[in-house]
């Protein structure tokens, strides 16, 4: 008899083992999506609105003049991104733009990249890691793509100069991978950096996804696939937590999220924002969906996105002290 109960022990963790797998591969397992297609035929998507301007922005971005560009990343992969020059004439900042989970650059970022081209800004488009023209087999929901951001700024610091004023900008995956690069010692001249609708770590967003989208209880689920992350991708899901990390730092954040988000809460924003010690604004937007707050109030976004800008790339980088920051705000 109690072989019986044993094999069926040994049968169900199995199941689970092969279960967990196969939902470790469906989550963080890379995955390309290399044209803007699905923003024209998901007709039940969020976006569906918006299709038509994501669309016409995405071939801007692919038909602007821009240098394809690459590093090695800190683990032997080659990592591509798009260089768009701005005004060479200006002295303007260097902004590094990061996409979201399983996105790309041009679709993440296409209205928004014209807005920074037309005013000037020099844009560094990233491809992360396992999307795009980017290597990688594994997707770090930001533990291992903010070391990726380093190499990137280890990059243009190398081309443009020490002196240049970067600013770090990324949304949802890319949010939470610019909030975690602040935890590394980043140089004296990262000016900023914009987090719209990051999370506050891989091992909560799963979480959140798991019960709200299908209804499943995180244990024992969660902990197997950190289990697999931690075997195969070589990083823990519990890794990193951006409201900790933001706790030390010093480098000024503007963060940006839709009240109305279901796949990343704003809570977890405005946890993240609470701990920042670091000058800080925040700006939410009513009945914005995910990564939705530009495309419902882009001219509030924009005038919020050139303030940060333009005051934090005057003012200088994050050797300045927070008190002298705040009172040149005043």
């Amino acid at each position: 008899m109690m072989w019986l109960v044993a094999a069926g022990l040994l049968g169900a963790m199995g199941i689970l083992l092969i279960v967990s797998f196969f939902c470790f591969r469906f989550a963080i397992r890379a995955g390309r999506i290399n044209d803007y297609s699905i923003w024209e035929t998901a007709d039940k998507s969020i976006y569906r609105d918006f299709h038509s301007m994501i669309s016409e922005n995405a071939r801007w971005a692919d038909q602007a003049d821009y240098e394809q560009v690459s590093v090695q990343s800190f683990d032997g992969l080659t990592l591509y991104a798009r260089y768009y020059e701005g005004d060479s004439q200006a002295d303007m900042p260097y902004i590094l733009l990061f996409h979201g989970y399983h996105s790309v650059g041009r679709t993440d970022f296409g209205d928004v990249l014209r807005f920074y081209h037309q005013k000037g800004y020099h844009v560094l488009l990233v491809d992360e890691r396992g999307h795009g023209l980017s290597q990688g087999k594994y997707i770090g929901f930001g533990v291992l793509e903010c070391r990726d951001c380093l190499s990137w700024i280890e990059y243009l610091q190398a081309r443009f100069g020490q002196q240049i004023s970067i600013f770090l900008e990324g949304a949802s995956m890319g949010a939470t991978t610019v909030l975690m690069a602040c935890g590394l010692s980043l140089p004296a001249n990262i000016c900023g950096v914009i987090a719209d609708c990051g999370f506050t770590s891989p091992w909560e967003v799963l979480r959140h996804v798991l019960r709200s989208q299908y209804r499943l209880p995180a244990f024992p689920l969660l902990w197997l696939i950190d289990w697999w992350a931690r075997l195969l991708a070589g990083y823990s899901l519990k890794q990193a937590s951006t409201p900790e990390i933001l706790k030390h730092t010093q480098i000024p954040v503007l963060f940006l999220h839709g009240k109305a988000d279901q796949l990343v809460p704003c809570e977890m924003t405005l946890q993240a924002y609470e701990a920042c010690a670091a000058p800080k604004h925040l700006c939410l937007v009513e009945n914005a969906f995910h990564c939705g707050s530009y495309l419902l109030e882009k001219e509030r976004c924009q005038k919020e996105l050139e303030h940060f800008l333009q005051y934090y790339g005057k003012s200088g980088a994050h050797g300045k002290t927070n008190k002298e920051r705040e009172k040149n705000m005043k």
